[in-house]
């Protein structure tokens, strides 16, 4: 795989994506925040091409996931609380009203051990801030995800609500200057 660093849609980009392609035995370019790309001579081994791949990087990345354990995404920083479930439940009418702002929404509650690892964890909000990571995942979380700062441990509930009700006010606002200065 050939390694490319993010670049801006347009000429330079291709002429980066030409050079990458022709790299002896290269059999696809990971472009940064834009995604994997892979090739065959054939439908069939492009795809088969890109599975393979992928199930590469899933290996190499579980492999060394195990070696960090705990001190995954710079260690734990928060417990979950035994009533996370309930919470969250008790959470979604808030949420709904909060974010359906402007069409109805639909919520998707995680709480799978990654999901709780990464969120508990020191870099949970530098990490999120950093953005997406490809354009599909553009669609659904926008440039950046909410990430909402709440100590499970020592606040309540009603200062979770808070928490994303400033957040939402925060996030509002970064993305209104975001789009306006990328809009055209």
């Amino acid at each position: 795989l050939v390694w490319l660093p993010w670049q801006r849609p347009g000429f330079e980009l291709a002429l980066m994506l030409s050079k990458a392609a022709q790299e002896p035995g290269a059999q696809g370019i990971v472009l940064g925040s834009h995604g994997l790309f892979t090739w065959g001579d054939t439908q069939q081994e492009c795809y088969e091409n890109s599975l393979a791949i992928i199930n590469e990087l899933g290996e190499f990345i579980t492999e060394h996931e195990a070696k960090l354990g705990e001190k995954a995404f710079g260690g734990v920083r928060y417990s979950t609380r035994r009533d996370s479930r309930d919470l969250a439940l008790s959470l979604f009418p808030f949420l709904r009203g909060a974010l359906a702002t402007h069409r109805r929404s639909i919520g998707h509650f995680a709480d799978t051990p990654d999901v709780l690892q990464f969120i508990n964890s020191n870099w949970a909000p530098s990490l999120a801030a950093l953005g997406t990571s490809c354009p599909d995942h553009f669609i659904r979380t926008r440039i950046a995800p909410l990430y909402v700062d709440w100590n499970p441990e020592t606040s309540s509930p009603r200062d979770l609500e808070t928490a994303i009700e400033d957040g939402l006010v925060a996030y509002t606002e970064r993305y209104s200057r975001y789009y306006e200065a990328n809009k055209e």
